[in-house]
């Protein structure tokens, strides 16, 4: 029983082939069973034995069945890769902070051009004031 994992594809002793889905003990019979998906409804439940999950598929595509039903596995089950967080590059945000949000259509619009002034300037002379802040004597 040790040599099935869940995810691989095997084939049955009547040559149908299926993934399993499912190993351990059902609740209405003692002994280990392994549950399996076929790829069309040829099976026998939905991965469920008397109202009791043990996985899920498709109506008809599961069946429950002992090792000794299986000829041999034909595909070995895919090797999930680590849940190991990335650490930031150096220089990068902190993982803490939220990354600043991207630029919208709109503000990636050029810059609109300068505006020239409809208000007429006054000169110097008349908008000058003293630079001394004492009094005069």
């Amino acid at each position: 029983m040790s040599d099935f994992k869940v995810g691989q594809t095997v084939a049955l002793l009547d040559g149908r082939q299926a993934v399993i889905r499912f190993i351990g003990t059902l609740h209405i019979a003692d002994g280990q069973f392994i549950g399996v998906e076929f790829a069309d409804p040829s099976g026998k439940n939905d991965g469920s034995v008397r109202g009791e999950r043990y996985f899920d598929c498709p109506p008809n595509h599961g069946m429950f069945m002992r090792a000794s039903n299986i000829a041999e596995v034909i595909i070995d089950a895919p090797k999930l890769a680590p849940k190991v967080k990335p650490r930031p590059a150096s220089g990068s945000q902190s993982p803490l902070k939220k990354p600043a949000p991207r630029a919208s259509r709109q503000s990636m619009a050029p810059p609109p051009t300068r505006r020239t002034s409809i208000v007429p300037t006054t000169s110097s002379a008349a908008t000058s004031r003293p630079t001394s802040s004492r009094p005069a004597p």
